[in-house]
This record gives structure tokens, C-alpha cells and sequence, in this order.
């Protein structure tokens, strides 16, 4: 998703409460901050590295950190995140900017979190059982190739 997609999908979740704001400087900031939310609850793939001279935010799972992910210049920008989690920023903001309907968007993006995170797990097991397969044929196991 786009940064201009984010503030779209922010104005649909404020239809009839509050508007997001024009100044993009306030958005940006409420972005960060949205950021900074999922990648501590969340085991974002996108975000996952190895590289210690990476902005770490925190450990993640195994042997991984999560770094901090890069807030948009523009409008057609990627969200530094994984798809499914940009829906959480919006929901996050949403929650920053509601009067009305705070606890329903922190919830709903809670919620996508958990589920999230069960999907991620998943993979990351299945990541470790081929590596220590490739492992036991003496194959390389150091990078997310899991192909000798």
C-alpha cells in the first residue's frame, strides 16, 4: 500500500467523525507513531533483519531483531511494512483522530495483529524444520534461501 492509499483508507474509517489532517508533517508524525505500535507487538516479516547497523527497535523471534521502519516521502511511496499491517496503521491512526469510535479501530488493529502474528509463526517454523532439514544434508543454511 501507498502512503496516499494510508490516508484513503483513513478518511473511509473517519467517515462521520473527525477529518485526517492537511498538514502531512501531523500525518507523518501519527504515522510513525502507528509504526512504532505494530513493529512492537508485531513479527513483521518486512521488518525482520539480521543487520545490527539496522535502526533496531527491539529482538524479534529466534535470532532475528525488528528494525524500524522508514516513514514515506511522498505519496506514491511503499509503506515500510507488510501489507496486512498497513491496514493496522490505518486502523491505529484512525484511533488517534476518532472521538467516537477509538476503542473499535485499536481493537480491530489489536486483532489483526494476533492474527498476523500466528501466520508469521508459522512460517518461521516452517523456515527453521527446512533449514535443519538442509543442515542434516550438509547443505549452506545461512540465508533465507532454503535451496543449496
Amino acid at each position: 500500500m501507498t502512503y496516499g492509499g494510508l490516508k484513503s483508507l483513513v478518511t473511509g474509517l473517519l467517515i462521520g467523525d473527525n477529518v485526517i489532517p492537511k498538514d502531512d508533517a501531523v500525518m507523518k508524525s501519527l504515522l510513525a507513531y502507528a509504526f512504532n505500535m505494530i513493529a512492537e507487538k508485531a513479527e513483521a516479516l518486512r521488518l525482520l533483519t539480521m543487520n545490527n547497523t539496522d535502526d533496531i527497535l527491539r529482538m524479534g523471534p529466534g535470532e532475528y531483531l525488528i528494525r524500524t521502519p522508514k516513514i514515506p516521502e511522498t505519496d506514491d511511496e511503499e509503506l515500510d511494512i507488510d501489507n496486512e499491517l498497513c491496514f493496522v496503521a490505518g486502523r491505529y491512526i484512525a484511533a488517534m483522530l476518532s472521538k467516537e469510535k477509538i476503542k473499535l479501530h485499536q481493537d480491530y488493529g489489536d486483532d489483526a495483529i494476533l492474527r498476523y502474528n500466528g501466520k508469521v509463526y508459522q512460517i518461521l517454523e516452517k523456515v527453521q524444520i527446512e533449514k535443519d532439514r538442509l543442515a542434516e544434508d550438509g547443505c549452506c543454511t545461512n540465508t533465507w534461501s532454503l535451496s543449496c
